[in-house]
């Protein structure tokens, strides 16, 4: 039985917004673009945990509880004893505990008065059992702690239980074999403690496992030669130390609510990944209900494929708009099958404040680049997004379509010609969901508007706009291509990327990848330098300032 059975996520003070109630899995992920509220959430979690309270918090509203029954409860309890200091009193029917993670305003040793849990739980006094019961299940883990979860500590009494991470591993023989496993499958070497200096304990990572127990935990000759072989764990990468760490916190001290922030860190993607795929089949065999707040798509597909069951929680916070959308199973498992979707690697705008989708790769590396110059002089005239080749007009949709129904704000950038396109626009607004009202109407009108534009006999897919003499046509067009925009749909108004002059002298060319070396050459590298182009107020630099705005925009229309 999980010990958490619903969240309830509120957003601010607007109470037009219903709160987003979610029934924990193993693992419940919170992702979004930075400064959404992820390692916020999980701030406000520690603290319901230890005090039962959500006062002043900005979104977490609740945490309900599946609490077990008052022998159970006890022997949970009883699980943190710890014997006395020198001076340390303990009446009958208390019991002294050791926290090895406290949350501020909670002692790390506490008399808890055992007697009382009956009472606890009859009287339904979630204070008491918060503060003296699931703070001593709860187990946050950031950043300022990940890489040291495992130096040396004191081996303490081992008769007692135990009172620190290494301690418990050390009387846990199947926590350390789960271990071993995991540190072997990631870096060919075997997690191993040994208890030689003094009264301390120390991690190690050995190139062969132990023949026996003994030669682990005893301190004869074996046991020395053993571990002088293992460099200590101390010694090894960050990385290392923050995947090891995390994983021994969770199988180790058998938390049932651990909350992690952002594990990913140190980390190569395919350690990321796999640490994913590790913590959810922990938390899910230790029935633990843990939350982690991730910037790392290879860590989200690591716990999607230790178990298809995973919550995501998508957080954003923009024009003093917070909200949160519960991902669905089936939208996930769509994203991640789909061989488009995973060759673009989509899955990242999760982490972004949207996507810009494009047709081809010559497009997308253009307009980042010009984004990055906007941001750079004005933050707020660029955007933060990702942004993604789609590899063809019709495929541009087909991405941005599952993302809007994510709540992503995806825009897609599309050339002049699909204008001209008798079935491709009914087929893109169809995938983008477009109202059927305002689609078919957009439809209608260009219909007729391509009886005009065949008849005038120019080139519109290099020029575009300007190829169109007639004002009236013109005007009708540059109509049509704004009802787009306001939809996230940018039409390129002169034909297609050859046709933007971010800089002046740029000529137009059949090869698009050579146009686009020219262009870069042409925008320059050195911001320092003279001819380095800074943005300007028209062209391109304006086409994009619109797709900014789109995306920044909270009440957008298309999402």
């Amino acid at each position: 039985m999980r010990l958490v059975s619903k969240i309830t996520l509120k957003f601010g003070a607007r109470p037009e917004q219903a709160p987003l109630e979610l029934t924990p899995t193993g693992i419940t992920l919170f992702v979004g673009p930075n400064n959404s509220g992820k390692s916020l959430v999980l701030r406000e979690i520690e603290k319901f945990c230890a005090t039962n309270s959500s006062e002043g918090n900005h979104i977490l509203q609740s945490v309900d509880f599946s609490l077990p029954d008052a022998e159970s409860l006890r022997r949970d309890i009883s699980a943190s004893k710890s014997a006395p200091n020198q001076g340390e009193s303990v009446a009958e029917g208390h019991i002294l505990v050791q926290r090895i993670n406290t949350y501020p305003g909670l002692r790390q040793r506490e008399i808890i008065p055992l007697f009382n849990v009956q009472q606890w739980l009859d009287t339904n006094d979630l204070h008491a059992l918060c503060r003296y019961y699931i703070s001593l299940l709860t187990v946050r883990l950031d950043g300022a702690t990940r890489t040291t979860l495992l130096n040396p500590n004191n081996r303490t009494d081992l008769l007692e239980p135990p009172t620190n991470l290494l301690s418990a591993l050390f009387v846990d023989l199947d926590a350390r074999t789960r271990l071993r496993k995991i540190t072997h499958a990631a870096f060919g070497k075997y997690f191993t403690i040994d208890a030689l200096n003094s009264n301390q304990l120390r991690a190690r990572l050995s190139d062969r496992l132990p023949a026996d127990e003994s030669e682990e935990q005893a301190l004869d000759q074996r046991a020395r030669e053993f571990h002088r072989q293992a460099p200590e764990i101390t010694d090894a990468s960050d990385g290392v130390k923050a995947f090891t760490g995390m994983a021994a916190a969770v199988i180790g001290q058998k938390s049932r609510i651990p909350l992690i922030d952002e594990p990913e860190a140190f980390l190569h993607p395919p350690l990321a990944r796999r640490l994913g795929k590790e913590l959810t089949e922990a938390a899910n065999r230790l029935q633990a209900s843990a939350f982690i707040a991730t910037h790392s798509a290879n860590f989200l597909m690591g716990c999607v494929a230790g178990s298809p069951q995973v919550n995501i929680v998508r957080l954003t916070f923009k024009g003093g708009r917070p909200s949160a959308r519960l991902l669905t199973h089936d939208r996930l498992q769509e994203l991640i099958k789909s061989p488009l979707m995973r060759s673009t690697g989509v899955l990242s705008a999760l982490f972004h404040e949207g996507a810009i989708v494009c047709e081809g790769d010559s497009d997308r590396a253009l307009y980042e680049e010009i984004n990055s110059r906007l941001e750079a002089a004005v933050p707020s005239q660029g955007c933060e997004a990702i942004f993604v080749n789609a590899h063809t007009k019709q495929s541009t949709a087909k991405i941005a379509g599952p993302l809007r129904q994510m709540g992503i704000p995806a825009a897609i950038v599309i050339d002049f010609d699909i204008i001209n396109d008798t079935e491709d626009l009914k087929f893109l607004l169809r995938d983008l969901e477009i109202p059927a009202p305002l689609a078919q109407g957009w439809c209608q009108t260009k219909a007729l508007l391509v009886q005009q534009l065949v008849a005038s006999g120019v080139d519109q897919k290099r020029n575009g706009l300007r190829a169109i003499l007639d004002e009236g046509l013109a005007g009708a067009t540059r109509s049509l291509l704004k009802s787009f925009e306001e939809y996230g749909i940018f039409v390129v108004p002169n034909g297609e990327l050859e046709s933007w002059q971010p800089v002046a002298g740029l000529q137009l060319t059949n090869n698009k990848k050579l146009w686009l070396m020219n262009a870069f050459d042409a925008l320059g590298d050195n911001p320092e330098a003279p001819e380095y182009a800074h943005p300007q107020g028209d062209d391109v630099w304006a086409f994009l300032r619109a797709l900014a705005a789109w995306i920044n925009n909270p009440i957008r229309a298309g999402t």
